[in-house]
């Protein structure tokens, strides 16, 4: 439903890039969205391998922005990959 709504609102910006067309959408519906992908978001977080990345990207898109955040996380995911290629292969 989110991938549908997230379709919907880029044609909207492309096509129809006045203001007033997208001031049509009730912020309740945003909102709703918002919430939505959230929890979808939160409840995914859980199952990755790894944890620290995930907690770091939602420590700094709470305090600073989501941009310093998503960069952030980007950095720590290729470090923490070079260190589990030197380390080897994890045993189980």
């Amino acid at each position: 439903a989110n991938v549908y709504a997230g379709i919907i609102f880029l044609i909207l910006a492309l096509f129809f890039s006045s203001p007033q067309v997208l001031s049509i959408i009730a912020v309740g519906v945003l909102g709703a969205l918002l919430v939505f992908v959230g929890i979808e978001m939160c409840r995914h977080s859980f199952k990755t391998d790894s944890l620290v990345v995930t907690v770091v990207i939602g420590i700094l898109a709470l305090v600073s922005s989501m941009t310093l955040a998503f960069i952030a996380g980007m950095v720590l995911a290729y470090i923490t990959g070079l260190i589990k290629k030197k380390s080897g292969p994890e045993i189980p």
